[in-house]
């Protein structure tokens, strides 16, 4: 347990990680701004294409789920990601209102060359980092989400 100088200290940490955290976030954003833009894609689409599971399908609904999108806003992006031939719909045999998306291989290779385009800039990044800088980053985020997944493993069991 924290004593009330540590607990202060550590607060003043989140929010310095916070705000560090969301700087991070919008330089990845710009980042991939910059790609979707040279793709001729809108926001919404370079999202779909980089969430879907090159695996195997994902639902419609899953998709506006996961970007926190309304499901119309999602048939009109898919309907746009089709038309450029960089998904695939089908629907569900046993229920007819599932519509299951998959990307085509056009699309797995947008994908992957968007990962690999906007990869290589953040790589570029983390290596103009000093060494002890990168070692304290890795360290850092790793234990972050070991905790994370602690605390969401014991919000489950609640």
């Amino acid at each position: 347990m924290a004593s009330r100088g540590q607990s202060g200290k550590c607060q003043a940490q989140a929010e310095q990680f916070l705000n560090a955290w969301f700087e991070v976030r919008q330089l990845i954003q710009a980042l991939n701004l910059s790609r979707f833009k040279q793709e001729g894609l809108s926001a919404t689409q370079f999202m779909v294409i980089n969430v879907l599971n090159p695996a195997g399908p994902t639902t419609a609904v899953e998709l506006a789920e996961r970007l926190n999108v309304h499901p119309a806003t999602i048939v009109r992006t898919l309907d746009g990601l089709e038309e450029r031939k960089l998904i695939g719909r089908t629907r569900n045999v046993e229920d007819r209102r599932e519509v299951h998306v998959t990307l085509t291989a056009k699309g797995r290779e947008l994908q992957n060359s968007a990962r690999g385009g906007v990869g290589r800039q953040i790589a570029t990044i983390f290596c103009s980092m000093s060494e002890t800088g990168r070692d304290a980053l890795l360290a850092g985020y790793c234990e972050f989400a070991e905790a994370g997944r602690r605390a969401l493993g014991n919000q489950k069991q609640r």
